[in-house]
């Protein structure tokens, strides 16, 4: 990308993790995906680059706050999935007849409909 090119590759590489945490943030995947893309780009502008270490600290900082971002966004889809198919099981309840013999009944799942 021609914007980055000429930019210094630290601040390039802050705006675009600062990038990243925003689509992070609105669940923006395809954005992610080209993201990702231009992040293998600039870390290997930035092995070359002469920078101060705290301008690197704050790369890796910035970085690890994203990953534990992704990390909660990736658990909270898990969970969301699990709740889904919990939806779609049957339910069951273990409840007694009048003469005592253990009965099971069973009630199919509601249909889930997608929002058009």
């Amino acid at each position: 990308m021609a914007l980055f090119e000429a930019a210094d590759p630290v601040t390039a590489m802050e705006d675009l993790l600062a990038r990243e945490r925003a689509a992070i943030l609105h669940g923006d995947f395809p954005a992610l995906d080209k993201l990702a893309r231009e992040k293998e780009r600039m870390a290997s502008r930035l092995q070359g680059a002469a920078a101060d270490p705290g301008s690197f600290e704050r790369l890796r900082k910035m970085s690890d706050r994203n990953g534990r971002l992704l990390e909660a966004t990736r658990k909270g889809l898990v969970d969301a999935r699990q709740k889904i198919k919990a939806l779609d099981a049957p339910q069951q309840l273990h409840t007694y007849d009048a003469s005592g013999r253990r009965t099971i009944l069973t009630q199919s799942p509601k249909a889930l409909k997608k929002r058009g």
